[in-house]
């Protein structure tokens, strides 16, 4: 006799009362993440936000059988309705799925270093230290002929207007 064995990928009980579509499709592929390595995804998701950090506690309680998913869904769920009622409401108003993900991964760190230099003296003429991302506004009425063109252009521009040192 051959038996086949099934796997069932865990995931959420969706919540009638109290709409969960959003915190579980993010909390699902978030406990799919999570459960390659517990100990190094608790402590990544716990640097990145407090809601994050109390969603990796509660998958560590589900794993040791001391809740259910749903338990750390809804802890979750309850603080963010405490910061924002409005954007984490109950009831049969759903929320939006993007600001659920923007909230929870608002990871508030130094990520990125810029710096720009004089490529002629070396003088280091801005420095900043913050989020990753950066604006460049693209005109649609521009001479450019390509991205890379338009921000060589605008290096230059920058490396010019800063550098009295080498003027």
């Amino acid at each position: 006799v051959n038996s086949e064995s099934q796997v069932i990928p865990m995931g959420l009980q969706w919540d009638p009362n109290d709409y969960s579509c959003a915190y579980d499709a993010f909390f699902t592929i978030a406990l799919s993440i999570w459960i390659d390595a517990p100990s190094l995804w608790t402590q990544i998701f716990s640097t990145m936000s407090p809601y994050m950090k109390l969603l990796a506690e509660g998958f560590q309680m589900f794993i040791r059988g001391q809740t259910a998913l749903e338990g750390a869904r809804n802890s979750v769920r309850h603080q963010l309705h405490l910061k924002d009622p409005h954007a984490f409401p109950y009831g049969r108003k759903g929320c939006d799925v993007g600001e659920l993900a923007r909230i929870l991964l608002d990871d508030r760190r130094d990520l990125a270093e810029s710096v720009i230099a004089c490529p002629s003296c070396r003088k280091v003429l801005r420095y900043s230290c913050g989020r990753l991302g950066q604006i460049i506004e693209i005109s649609m009425n521009s001479d450019y002929l390509s991205i890379r063109e338009m921000v060589h252009h605008k290096q230059k521009k920058v490396l010019s207007e800063c550098c009295t040192h080498c003027k």
